[in-house]
């Protein structure tokens, strides 16, 4: 699989496929927990793609049992380790999960459970492990010690993917109307960011303009009274935000990193920007206030290219068969 199968839901008046059915696949997919980023939310989606399609299919949160920020839908069977169990025996747990669960196939989301997937499968057949790898640089970046075993957890894996090889204040002094939201809270040991972000609105005098509503459980009504989306990412693989901007009909201002060019195609779905350059970011978002027309047709076709081609269930069935790959090189 590629960044490209990055998948999200469908909007209020998309239609969904029939389901199809698959034949004999068992499918877990694994993550740290449900209330976290686009990894998180991703690993959900296709949770409830694969289900969709007839495959038998469980989530398997390591830190979070409940699904509660990340999704609607919970039809899907959801497992969590006992609250309050140990780190160092969660290994154990979930190996005994899986002699016990008959999977064909543990699709692991994150670097930080691979190590663990990788050991609770050591000395059994099944599952063959599949491993989507959200933040490569992370690990990269890491020590020593932290590269070998991501080293050794790697070469245990059937398959691996991953990604990807001012402005309010000016706008506002060009004497255009609008109004920003900056959706989405730090985690806990981020709390100065979160701070930091607060602290610039107020000095640059942006309160009536910018809004922080902190975290956004349903983003649905956020994104509908929305026209404009902006990503403004230094590095990036292919964001499940933009694309669920995308999805909203919204026209999106994003920098050409990563393989946000594969949906975000300049002049055509959204406008693409160099990284780092504010003055292109003003002149992007300046044009799509100014010029509705433009909007409206870039989030037209937005929309249109996000059903076509990242909806749930073209990334289920693009998953299923790289489970039968995988199946079928054993």
């Amino acid at each position: 699989m590629t960044s490209a199968t990055t998948a999200l839901e469908n909007g209020p008046v998309a239609t969904r496929p029939a389901p199809q059915t698959v034949s004999a696949i068992a499918v877990a997919q694994i993550l740290g927990r449900f209330d976290g980023g686009g990894a998180e939310r991703l690993a959900w989606y296709l949770t409830t793609g694969l289900e969709r399609c007839g495959a038998n299919v469980v989530a398997i949160a390591l830190r979070g049992a409940e699904p509660s920020r990340a999704a609607n839908d919970r039809a899907a069977v959801v497992l969590a380790p006992p609250r309050g169990l140990p780190r160092g025996l969660l290994v154990f747990w979930l190996r005994r999960v899986l002699s016990r669960l008959r999977l064909d196939v543990l699709h692991c989301h994150g670097a930080n459970a691979l190590p663990l997937c990788a050991t609770a499968l050591v000395g059994l057949r099944h599952p063959r492990l599949c491993f989507t790898w959200h933040d490569s640089e992370s690990v990269l970046a890491s020590g020593s010690w932290r590269r070998r075993l991501t080293a050794w957890a790697l070469r245990r894996c059937a398959s691996v993917s991953g990604s990807s090889a001012g402005v309010a204040a000016r706008l506002r002094d060009a004497g255009l109307r609008f109004r920003v939201v900056l959706a989405g809270e730090a985690a806990p040991h981020l709390g100065w960011l979160t701070e930091q972000v607060r602290g610039g609105v107020q000095n640059r005098g942006l309160n009536e303009i910018v809004s922080l509503p902190g975290w956004v459980a349903d983003m649905s009504a956020l994104l509908g009274d929305a026209a404009i989306g902006v990503q403004t990412s230094h590095t990036e693989g292919l964001s499940l935000t933009l694309l669920e901007q995308m999805m909203a009909g919204m026209a999106v201002v994003a920098t050409d990193v990563g393989d946000t060019a594969v949906a975000v195609r300049d002049g055509e779905t959204g406008l693409l920007i160099p990284p780092g350059d504010e003055d292109a970011l003003t002149a992007a978002l300046r044009r799509l206030i100014v010029d509705i027309e433009l909007r409206t047709r870039l989030g037209h076709a937005a929309r249109e290219l996000v059903l076509r081609e990242f909806s749930v269930e073209v990334m289920a069935r693009r998953a299923l068969a790289e489970y039968r790959a995988v199946l079928e090189s054993a």
